[in-house]
């Protein structure tokens, strides 16, 4: 059985290979959402959020169950949560701007802010900041009290981080620091920040009309060279100091997106795609990892993608042979539901593998040569399936 892993997955990354071999894999589709944020408390438990509704999955996000806050006119913006059980939303949500749940999702309810908010860090399981980027001031919202207390970080906002209860950092129209819970700030002058990620508060990463990283608390500022025919990089997902992930658009011309990394602190950078599809006319909301190689981004075409090896480039094998002759086929290829079996011989065993190796139908003692399957209940990807130790790809859409 170990071989025939190995086997098939050196079938599905030759196929991979054909589009720089780039390991992002769509993994759900939901047409009809636009997915502005991600996170993911474990590689089960994950949250997502688009337009008036707040989805979440169980199975690391092959299936979503959905939760309506609001009507067809409003938007959530942003999300985060402080442990497995509690989370904020903040948005605009028919008169509410923001929601707590205190039981990881089961039920979200309504609180503070009274002002429109676009973007939300958390500063204990009872406060959180917020802020409507592009215009002065932030705010600190505590939930028991109901009440919120303006600061003045002498900058626009557009993006937040809190590390402590004491440390907060605020980009937007330059860079500012406080080390006292917003009593005194540091402001940093810098070109403009619309989006940043910190993974320890001495490194982080950002990102507006250009590219930029600190390595010093955000004293100072060194410019990111990334590859000259991308643009319009948006909110960074960062791993460590080494490791980062920019969703980017590429080439206006062609409308193309994917996804940028950096292992070595952006020194050099590897373009990330999908296949099937690529990012073609999707754009990429936002990307979560749990650590670098387990990650999850969102389109703002409803769409979900998954990596377990950080979308990295794999090699393609030189032992298989992608078009091997079979005694077998398959149709309708692709298909919806049902796959038709046609063989020269008697079929004994039948088995089909997702992309990640995992057996996903196992017929055994089939002895026909014609013969049918349901697949109906598979999520849309590529499948190969196994009869008599031959091999064949099939789609199902």
């Amino acid at each position: 059985m170990k071989n025939l892993c190995i086997l098939i997955i050196l079938i599905i990354s030759l196929s991979y290979s054909k589009h720089a071999a780039c390991q992002w894999v769509k993994i759900a589709d939901l047409p009809n959402s636009n997915f502005t944020d991600l996170y993911f408390i474990d590689d089960s438990v994950g949250f997502t959020i688009g337009g008036e509704f707040v989805y979440k999955t169980t199975n690391g996000g092959y299936s979503w169950d959905s939760t309506k806050l609001g009507d067809a006119l409003d938007n959530l913006y942003e999300f985060d949560f402080i442990n497995q059980d509690t989370g904020f939303i903040v948005g605009e949500v028919s008169g509410a701007r923001a929601f707590i749940t205190q039981n990881q999702g089961l039920n979200w309810d309504t609180i503070g802010p009274y002002t429109f908010s676009s973007d939300i860090a958390i500063i204990n399981s009872n406060e959180f900041l917020w802020c409507f980027g592009g215009y002065p001031g932030i705010w600190i919202y505590n939930v028991s009290l109901g009440l919120e207390m303006s600061l003045d970080p002498g900058v626009t906002p557009a993006d937040l981080k809190v590390f402590s209860e004491d440390t907060i950092y605020v980009g937007g129209g330059g860079f500012s620091r406080s080390f006292d819970r917003g009593e005194n700030w540091e402001i940093i002058e810098m070109p403009g920040i619309l989006w940043m990620d910190f993974p320890t508060p001495r490194v982080e990463y950002a990102a507006a009309d250009n590219y930029f990283k600190t390595i010093d608390y955000g004293e100072t500022w060194v410019e990111l060279e990334l590859p000259y025919f991308f643009d319009g990089c948006t909110s960074p997902e960062v791993v460590s100091d080494s490791v980062a992930y920019f969703p980017c658009g590429y080439d206006d011309v062609f409308d193309y997106h994917g996804i940028m990394r950096t292992n070595d602190g952006g020194e050099s950078w590897i373009f990330t795609g999908s296949d099937p599809p690529l990012f073609d006319n999707d754009a990429i909301g936002k990307i979560f990892c749990l650590n670098k190689d387990t990650c999850w981004c969102v389109t703002y075409a409803g769409q979900i993608y998954f990596t377990t090896n950080g979308g990295g480039e794999t090699e393609a094998p030189v032992a298989i042979i992608e078009n091997q002759e079979t005694s077998f086929s398959v149709t309708p290829n692709p298909t919806s539901g049902r796959l038709n079996i046609t063989s020269e011989k008697t079929i004994n065993t039948l088995l089909v593998y997702d992309m990640f190796g995992n057996q996903v139908v196992n017929e055994v003692n089939v002895y026909q040569k014609d013969f049918k399957i349901d697949v109906s209940f598979l999520l849309s990807g590529l499948y190969i399936i196994l009869i008599n130790q031959q091999y064949s790809k099939f789609i199902k859409n």
